[in-house]
């Protein structure tokens, strides 16, 4: 993505043709059709900033980056300019109307921490358009508002800004905190929470504090990557000094649970599908459910029954996509939680998977929403011939870093333990670079549609699959092995 020169966009008052030359000067990878609101609001800014300040100077209004987004995060910025040495850093945030002083410094908060990777000196600002106010951070951290004019005085003096290759700077690696495979950055709060997810926490927040409610069971539902396991053990970080907290993880705990465990103090975290007894929800106030579509019909059922009785509250989290097996869909978890009068709340923003893996999985799963033209720069495909020729290829990716993840309950014998896992091992887990491999199980159906046949009763391929691949941040790899024409399908979804 480039740069563009805020002054000659704004000479632009239809939308449509501003977003025609916005798409054309930024040389975006897809096309972006700017809200009307938005390019309303920068109009107006730039309307203030000409009538207070006859030196704006044209350099002072190029090099912004125009409605950037950090993909792995779906985070985005409205204006962004940095001085080439990465010394310095300009940000300003529209606003048509105002949203309130809170939400104002809350955002801006955010952007520095963001922003802070790539530099120290941040200047952080929002514009109110209807009231042509001016926000920035003040002393002690608190809003301060400033003129139009300071804020012309900045960007006069801010001198070039970078012109290309903002995306370098930003990696999913130093903004997505998992608690289960970052626990210390999760513990210690280098993290935040979309809008949404904040609003989630509220409203169940407001229902566990809440009296007389009859049941008080709430379900999450979400597809992968829309952040609901780190909603859940926010919750638990968060109220568990007001709240007695019990964590269910329907899978294997892991080495991150078991810190998270051990640090968290007045939460206990225990596998799901352990043996669990009255006696584990005795004085607990909170119990919360990850990936409930996997428990089994009397687990279930022994779960809800011990959050009644012991008049707890439990929060149920869910995404029914996401099942391996035809029990579990049988099971129909969601439904039952329908069925039991579950309030419910569902995450729609995905903050894990990037764009570009977003748009891939689509296409992979369901050929009809390939996406032409496409640029995939963050997944090989690969081809061997047969499981002999796979090997050694895969030992070559596991010493460039990356993790094995099995389409299977089973991880691969031939590969290490620690950096070979079972795709239903990995719940509640993210991986930086990951490698699958697709072999003849795979095929694609007359309707263009991945689909999976495997020689165990309860085992869906396809669906294993699909959950490896939403635990990739950055990287994924796919090797397919002895199947060319299910690798030329699979190649068409690149092209």
């Amino acid at each position: 993505m480039k740069a563009v020169n805020i002054y000659f966009l704004t000479r632009i008052r239809d939308t449509q043709t501003a977003s025609d030359y916005e798409n054309i000067q930024s040389d975006r990878g897809s096309y972006k059709r700017l809200r009307k609101n938005e390019q309303e609001s920068l109009c107006v800014l730039m309307d203030s900033l000409l009538s207070c300040s006859s030196m704006m100077s044209f350099e002072a209004c190029g090099g912004f980056f125009f409605s950037f987004v950090i993909d792995h995060i779906s985070k985005e910025f409205d204006l962004i300019k940095v001085a080439p040495d990465h010394s310095r850093v300009l940000n300003i945030e529209l606003k048509s109307e105002h949203v309130g002083e809170e939400r104002i410094l809350a955002q801006l908060k955010q952007n520095r921490y963001y922003l802070s990777h790539i530099s120290r000196s941040i200047g952080s600002y929002t514009f109110v358009s209807s009231t042509r106010q001016v926000y920035t951070i003040g002393a002690g951290g608190t809003l301060a508002e400033i003129s139009i004019e300071n804020l012309a005085e900045v960007m006069n003096g801010f001198g070039p800004g970078l012109q290309e290759g903002l995306e370098k700077l930003f990696s999913a690696s130093d903004f997505l905190v998992s608690p289960v495979n970052n626990p210390s950055a999760f513990l210690g709060g280098q993290y935040f929470l979309t809008d949404q997810q904040r609003d989630i926490r509220a409203r169940i927040l407001t229902e566990l504090t809440a009296q007389g409610r009859e049941e008080r069971i709430c379900a999450v539902h979400g597809a992968a990557g829309t952040g609901k396991t780190l909603l859940l053990y926010d919750m638990a970080r968060n109220w568990s000094d007001r709240f007695r907290t019990l964590v269910l993880s329907s899978g294997s705990l892991s080495a991150g649970h078991k810190v998270l465990d051990a640090q968290m103090e007045g939460v206990v975290i225990r596998a799901a599908d352990a043996r669990l007894t009255e006696e584990d929800f005795r004085d607990i106030d909170l119990v919360l459910v990850d990936e409930s579509q996997r428990l089994e019909e009397g687990r279930f059922a022994f779960i809800l029954d011990q959050i009644r009785d012991k008049r707890a509250f439990g929060v149920f989290f869910c995404d029914s996509r996401q099942v391996l097996d035809p029990r579990e869909a049988e099971r129909d978890i969601a439904g039952r939680l329908e069925e039991a009068g579950a309030l419910s709340f569902t995450l729609t923003a995905r903050i894990r998977i990037n764009r570009e893996m977003h748009i891939f999985l689509k296409g992979l799963f369901e050929l009809k929403k390939r996406v032409r033209n496409q640029r995939y720069r963050d997944i090989d495909l690969l081809y061997a011939r047969d499981r002999e020729e796979a090997v050694p290829i895969l030992e070559y990716y596991l010493r460039q870093g990356y993790v094995h993840i099995s389409c299977s309950r089973d991880r691969a014998p031939q590969v290490p333990e620690g950096i070979s896992l079972a795709a239903s091992g990995v719940i509640g887990q993210e991986f930086d670079k990951v490698i699958m491999c697709m072999d003849g199980r795979f095929y694609y159906d007359e309707e263009g549609r991945l689909r999976g046949r495997s020689g165990r009763t309860h085992e869906f391929p396809d669906q294993l699959l699909y959950q490896g691949i939403t635990r990739v941040r950055d990287r994924l790899c796919l090797l397919v092995i002895g199947d060319e024409e299910c690798f030329r399908k699979v190649l068409s979804v690149l092209e």
